[in-house]
């Protein structure tokens, strides 16, 4: 009898040990539970349009002024940081948009397709990322208040 009892405990001992080594070894792990995170969304921030006062172009031909075009730039970014930055750069950027006028209205092409045409919007645009910082400027427009041809003396 004590020879059974000693085999029967023996059995369990290697049974034991079969099922430890299954369990902490052989096993494989269950598939972790997918953690969901909640995303947080702030609101924008409310915009803020900024008009500057009117920049006029002289347009020169030979030498003689041609056209008075009078343009003004208004320009919309979020309230806060970007609109404190905005109105920083406020002389730079007029300075630079009234160069980069001179120049594109400099070439006859784009004065036959208009004044306010969409290149003429997009190079303003470039301008402003320059200066501001990319993805700063929510919008940019253009408006062409008048265009004067002056009387010749």
């Amino acid at each position: 009898m004590k020879k059974i009892i000693i085999i029967v405990l023996i059995v369990l001992l290697l049974a034991a040990a079969g099922a430890a080594a299954w369990f902490f070894l052989l096993k494989e792990d269950p598939p972790p539970e997918e953690v969901v995170e909640e995303v947080v969304e702030e609101p924008p921030l409310p915009s803020v349009t900024v008009e500057y006062q009117p920049i006029i172009i002289n347009l020169i031909q030979e030498n003689v002024v041609t056209n008075r075009v009078s343009i003004v730039v208004t320009m919309e970014v979020a309230e806060g940081e970007d609109h404190i930055n905005l109105q920083r750069q406020g002389k730079r950027l007029r300075d630079r948009f009234m160069s980069e006028l001179h120049a594109l209205y400099s070439y006859r092409l784009y004065t036959m397709e208009g004044y306010g045409g969409d290149v003429i919007r997009k190079r303003l645009r470039h301008v402003a990322d320059e200066i501001m910082g990319p993805e700063l400027l929510r919008s940019l427009t253009i408006e062409v208040k008048d265009i004067v041809k002056p009387k010749r003396i």
